[in-house]
């Protein structure tokens, strides 16, 4: 557990119209998975720990469709099928994938994408 205040004392001084007051301290946890560490207040967050597997599974299924679709496009880059437009698409594709994980509630899925998934 880590313990981090709620704001600094120049802060604190600016909205108490230059008055410094006594901060408040706030406790937090942190949410260690796979290469992720999510920092959250305890009771705040919503986790469910029976989807660690789901999220360990779906990192390692993005990590095999990017390996697939590089390959793919390698393969049809190298055998010219597709025409010249299909070529070009080919070339100019951006390496690596974008995920929108828009149901996130501590955002520790995100997280894991990030540090997880290449590209």
């Amino acid at each position: 557990r880590a313990v981090h205040s709620t704001m600094s004392d120049t802060a604190a001084a600016a909205e108490n119209g230059g008055a410094a007051k006594e901060e408040k301290a706030v406790e937090w946890a942190t949410l260690k998975e796979g290469k992720a560490e999510v920092m959250h207040k305890p009771g705040e967050a919503f986790y469910n720990k029976a989807q660690v597997q789901n999220r360990d599974l779906s990192i390692a299924v993005i990590r095999e469709f990017i390996k697939l679709r590089e390959r793919d496009a390698k393969a049809k880059l190298e055998s010219g099928k597709g025409g010249a437009a299909a070529q070009a698409a080919a070339a100019a594709a951006p390496a690596g994938i974008r995920i929108l994980e828009g149901l996130s509630a501590t955002g520790l899925r995100a997280v894991r994408y990030a540090k997880e998934i290449p590209g």
